[in-house]
């Protein structure tokens, strides 16, 4: 499998929250039958090994007691998810739910907890059905042992789970977890360095078959090799006609084949419910600009936290203004093209970046002031030709200031770039 593919595989939104509790319970079953069946082989009162020695009456107290608990952190741990989720989409951005809906130590600790849930219930069980009233004597010495064990290994998992989503949904914690995902998206699908040379068009003359969009949702993702094979072998060219991250109607035109035609070409194109991280790195950037804008709201007025956005969308910019970002992927089949895809140019990013934040912080001096930093500097490491996008970017900020400050001498100190908006 390529490295792609592991890449499309982890990207991808979850939402199988049933996955680890499922795997525990199993393993909790497995386990017991283990554990229970040492039992009836081992005299452990006849051992100096530090194992439960009480009576069966005892044991299923042990074990029921361990079972009420396991269960009331199953339901406390889901009240945490819920509160922090809603918390979390008020604050930050709806869009930043993916994220939190994503976070495999909530999956493993409910996993934990279900795990000692289980295990616990399945050896109080056997000991209702396999010990006899006359023999009060303890049959599962290393049973009740392990759920002891399971016990405060769960205790242990709450509290590195409380501290764990209290880090978690600190706004830095969230802008530094959209940021890295985005990141990772530029190092694997971005690394060619930028070439001013004049950009690819797509084949020109009506098509000979349209596809439709066989469901509504976000173009998100694609498969290199099969959509490459697939022209190859049919001897076509396809152009997708949505650009990655746009949302497509049901039944909209995806693909434009001329030549001919694949069957099934269109499953080789991802349109999910919701953008994803996935080779799209303006949605990473629009996550950052809500969580920046949201901030920046009348009722939060957190300028500060939309700084800590501009940080991360500063980076990001920075990496891509000396990458290839062409209007226009094309996939090639031994030098011949065969597929072409609508992308996110330079300047699509850059306003994306820039406008709804300027617009929005333009009375912020914090806000204006770290946006001109992050400009002059991106000014400063752009090849030539993509330099006016920024001096335009440099000018809207200009009057964005003019406007918003009557006095002169704010104007002249809101003029100045600042890497850490006041941070003095």
């Amino acid at each position: 499998m390529k490295l792609q593919d592991w890449f499309r595989i982890i990207s991808r939104p979850r939402g199988r929250l049933w996955v680890a509790p499922t795997v525990g319970a199993l393993a909790a079953v497995v386990l017991a039958g283990v554990t229970l069946g040492v039992d009836t082989v081992v005299e452990w009162r006849d051992l100096p090994v530090p194992v439960f020695k009480g009576e069966a009456d005892t044991a299923r107290s042990v074990l029921g007691a361990i079972a009420t608990a396991a269960a009331t952190l199953i339901a406390l741990i889901f009240n945490v998810i819920a509160v922090v989720i809603q918390l979390s989409s008020q604050q930050y951005s709806p869009r930043a739910l993916s994220l939190l809906v994503q976070d495999r130590p909530s999956y493993w600790t409910i996993g934990v907890f279900v795990a000692t849930f289980t295990y616990a219930l399945t050896v109080m069980l056997s000991l209702r059905l396999t010990i006899a009233e006359e023999d009060r004597e303890a049959l599962a010495s290393l049973a009740v042992t392990v759920a002891f064990v399971m016990a405060v290994v769960s205790l242990g998992a709450f509290a590195a789970y409380s501290n764990h989503i209290i880090h978690t949904t600190r706004v830095s914690s969230i802008v530094k977890l959209i940021s890295d995902k985005t990141r990772l998206t530029i190092a694997q699908y971005y690394t060619e360095p930028y070439v001013d040379a004049p950009e690819a068009a797509t084949p020109s003359g009506p098509a000979d078959v349209v596809i439709d969009s066989p469901r509504e949702g976000a173009f998100s993702d694609w498969n290199d090799r099969d959509l490459s094979e697939a022209a190859a072998r049919y001897e076509c060219t396809i152009v997708v006609l949505p650009t990655l991250g746009a949302f497509v109607p049901a039944d909209a035109p995806l693909l434009e084949l001329r030549g001919g035609r694949p069957p099934g070409v269109e499953q080789h194109v991802s349109i999910t419910s919701q953008r994803t991280f996935e080779r799209d790195v303006a949605y990473g950037m629009r996550l950052l600009v809500d969580v920046a804008t949201r901030g920046l709201a009348t009722g939060a007025n957190d300028a500060t936290t939309a700084v800590q956005a501009i940080d991360q969308l500063h980076d990001l910019l920075r990496r891509l203004v000396t990458r290839a970002l062409p209007r226009v992927h094309v996939l090639k089949v031994e030098g011949q093209p065969r597929v072409w895809l609508h992308m996110s140019t330079w300047e699509d990013l850059l306003h994306l970046a820039v406008d709804e934040i300027r617009q929005d912080g333009s009375d912020s001096l914090q806000v204006v002031r770290r946006l001109r930093s992050m400009l002059d500097d991106l000014a400063g490491v752009a090849p030539a030709s993509r330099r006016p996008s920024i001096e335009h970017q440099l000018e809207l900020l200009d009057t964005a200031v003019a406007e918003s400050f009557t006095d002169e001498r704010v104007r002249q100190f809101a003029r100045q770039p600042d890497a850490r908006g006041l941070g003095f």
